[in-house]
């Protein structure tokens, strides 16, 4: 059985043909479907030239939504350990409208999207809120100046466990009735709080406060993106393979999960 990877948007942009094709033959591909929302904010012709890298619709597999596999852990109270693990057979007949220069959403997929927007906006405002802002404030006793300053800013895993059940407590954090005592790295909800807190550290590092992201509309996008890029990281680090050009997904996922695969389009697929 061949090893599986996750393609964030990043990748299949930059990633020539022959390397899509090569992931192909080496391994089991799925996609996130944040990346199918994604490419329909693009044009319809950069969508159609992103997915004829792939040979067809058997080239790759789509993968729920983060709002299913959030779902399936609170509502299983186990971990998720891989997103594959729930992943439901599509219609890769799907893929000749993703090729299709002229091919438009219906309204009910628009609106499927949109919903589905509107959650990633709830976690940027949660955030803001509960992680950037204290954390802006603590930068402020360390006179901006926080270059080596990463173990003060994140938290250790035990920390981590403490916090999110700190935060189901206060239902910041909705799903679970009670403490989950077992959180590790085969959890969604635990390297989800994990790789936030990692980009907490970046975003601060490169904002002189929060006030600069909220009231800079191109700036505040950028945060956003990132929210959603840390999804793919997510569900990389749980599959065990990555693929991404982005460098700060790059130091993060080296950082928790080193051993894992990971591909850009200058390391090549082995």
């Amino acid at each position: 059985m061949k090893p599986t990877i996750i393609l964030d948007k990043c990748y299949l942009f930059s990633a020539k043909q022959e390397a899509i094709h090569k992931l192909e033959d080496e391994y089991t591909i799925f996609l996130p479907l944040e990346l199918i929302y994604e490419t329909f904010k693009d044009t319809n012709r950069e969508r159609a030239k992103l997915f004829r890298k792939f040979r067809s619709g058997n080239s790759y597999k789509v993968l729920r939504s983060v709002t299913e596999i959030i779902k399936y852990e609170t509502e299983n109270k186990k971990p998720i350990e891989k997103p594959s693990k729930i992943y439901k057979l599509r219609d890769h007949s799907q893929h000749k409208n993703y090729i299709d220069d002229n091919y438009q959403l219906n309204e009910a997929q628009k609106r499927s999207i949109e919903q589905e927007m509107l959650f990633f906006e709830e976690i940027f405002n949660i955030f803001c809120e509960f992680s950037l802002k204290p954390a802006f404030e603590k930068k402020k006793k360390y006179g901006g100046d926080i270059t080596n300053k990463q173990v003060e800013f994140t938290f250790n895993d035990d920390e981590l466990r403490k916090m999110i059940n700190h935060n189901i407590k206060n239902g910041i954090i909705t799903g679970f009735k009670d403490d989950v005592t077992n959180l590790d790295e085969k959890w969604f909800i635990f390297i989800h709080h994990k790789i936030l807190d990692r980009m907490k550290f970046h975003i601060i590092k490169k904002y002189e406060n929060l006030e600069v992201i909220l009231k800079t509309p191109k700036t505040k996008e950028k945060v956003k993106h990132d929210i959603i890029d840390s999804f793919y990281l997510m569900q990389g680090i749980l599959e065990g393979g990555f693929a991404t050009d982005e460098k700060n997904l790059i130091e993060i996922y080296n950082e928790i999960a080193p051993n894992n695969i990971l591909i850009t389009n200058e390391k090549k697929a082995p």
